[in-house]
């Protein structure tokens, strides 16, 4: 019975990971730099899953950014990976590890020949499959701490088209995220993991930067509190409030950041916004389609405008 149920629980997780990876493109849709190095490079995660027989392992080696090589450069951030340890919990915990260490009592319990090595095996797998499970309790209870996401676009103010020069020194120092995210928490004044940096995308006027940004309950509470006996009417603090005004008060000191990084000259600013941001321009042109041409809906305005949408 153990060799059989050994067997089984090591074919059932192997299998289960693989079709976790297969779904994976339908759970990153939010992050448009994971959805198109998935479109170029699912090949690599696919033989990593198969090789390793882990769907979360091949994640976290594929957004760890080391040497700051693309390939190890997926565009999921550390809190975009918490939400997949489900898949480590599912496919690795309660697939792999509890069945194996029960495997393994039923078979010293039988032949009652409980060896060292049996014994040693038992607590390494315990203690892991424990470490894990309280792992992700506690991402998952976590209510101290909210995140928000947005993008520091970093545009040239002579709204000219950057260089080839330019362009090249975006893409190469956009590998050196940690050095970016301590140096952004440094000018907000809060801890160095407050602050994470994203993927960086390079365009034809600058750059575009993920910031996830963690933002502590009690400094939300003291704020709201400084507003209330300071009766300031109208304003509700919020993660995002806050987020967005820590911008706003430091954006000189940002933009400083920004250029000093990005080996850019002083014509260089940064903005503030959120994922829609970047379609600013669709957004405006398809306004003024539907101004013109009396147009009711985004489908209306592509068909008038001459544009296809895809997904």
């Amino acid at each position: 019975i153990s060799a059989i149920g050994s067997t089984v629980f090591t074919v059932v997780p192997y299998v289960a990971n693989l079709f976790f990876a297969l779904r994976i493109r339908n759970i990153i849709k939010q992050n448009p730099t994971a959805m198109s190095w998935f479109q170029h490079k699912s090949f690599l995660f696919a033989s990593l899953v198969v090789l390793t027989g882990g769907c979360y392992p091949a994640l976290r080696l594929i957004s760890s950014n080391m040497f700051g090589w693309d390939v190890f450069s997926c565009g999921l951030t550390r809190f975009e990976l918490k939400s997949f340890t489900k898949f480590k919990i599912m496919g690795t915990v309660v697939l792999e590890n509890l069945p194996q260490l029960v495997c393994q009592v039923l078979y010293a319990f039988v032949t009652r020949d409980i060896q060292q090595a049996v014994v040693i095996s038992f607590i390494a797998s315990f203690l892991s499959a424990l470490s894990s499970v309280i792992s992700f309790i506690i991402d998952n209870e976590s209510k101290d701490t909210k995140v928000v996401q947005y993008y520091i676009d970093v545009r040239s103010t002579s709204e000219d088209i950057i260089s080839d020069e330019v362009q090249e020194s975006c893409t190469k120092q956009s590998g050196r995220r940690r050095v970016l995210s301590e140096q952004i928490a440094a000018v907000y004044q809060v801890q160095a993991k407050s602050i994470e940096v994203g993927s960086t995308m390079v365009t034809s006027h600058g750059s575009r930067t993920h910031i996830v940004h963690y933002v502590a309950q009690n400094d939300i509470d003291a704020l709201q509190s400084h507003v209330e006996n300071n009766a300031i009417d109208g304003v509700t603090v919020t993660a995002e409030y806050l987020a967005s005004h820590s911008f706003e008060a430091n954006k000189d000191e940002i933009a400083a950041v920004f250029r000093a990084h990005f080996r850019l000259a002083d014509h260089f600013d940064v903005m503030f916004g959120d994922y829609l941001s970047a379609f600013s321009g669709v957004m405006t042109r398809l306004q003024s389609v539907s101004a013109t041409d009396g147009v009711t809906s985004i489908s209306d305005a592509g068909s008038k405008s001459n544009c296809t949408f895809r997904e």
